[in-house]
């Protein structure tokens, strides 16, 4: 496993994981930088050349200079989401929450749908995003 935030590694407890401070949604460092992804992962693949467990390591690496300071544009989500505003029980909020989420994401997976030729992370399952 290659964990973001090595808190929830430790508490999954993976067989054998690597916990990477890099920014999230970039488990691999940042992009265009190969040979730094290739040591990233290889790095992973040699806890597979352990026997003891469960194995957590720290990438001993931040991502390259070049990458830090790069164009963020697209790494931000554009939606703001307000608190509703009726008073409600906590799983009505809960519930509520998670719908207007879906919602306001829902024109940003609509366009990637659309670019990706009509596949989605959603579609194996076999449910619709509602």
């Amino acid at each position: 496993m290659i964990g973001l935030i090595r808190l929830h590694v430790e508490k999954m407890r993976p067989p054998r994981g690597l916990a990477v401070p890099f920014e999230l949604g970039r488990p691999f460092g940042a992009p265009n930088e190969p040979d730094f992804q290739r040591r990233v992962l290889l790095t992973a693949l040699e806890l597979l050349e352990r026997n003891d467990g469960p194995i957590l390591e720290d990438f001993p690496d931040d991502p390259p200079a070049s990458a830090a300071g790069g164009d963020e544009e697209g790494w931000a989500c554009p939606v703001a989401f307000p608190a509703p505003v009726v008073e409600l029980s906590d799983s009505e909020k809960l519930v509520q929450g998670l719908q207007q989420e879906v919602n306001l994401l829902r024109p940003w997976y609509d366009e990637a749908r659309q670019k990706s030729g009509g596949r989605s992370m959603v579609g194996i399952s076999g449910m619709e995003v509602e």
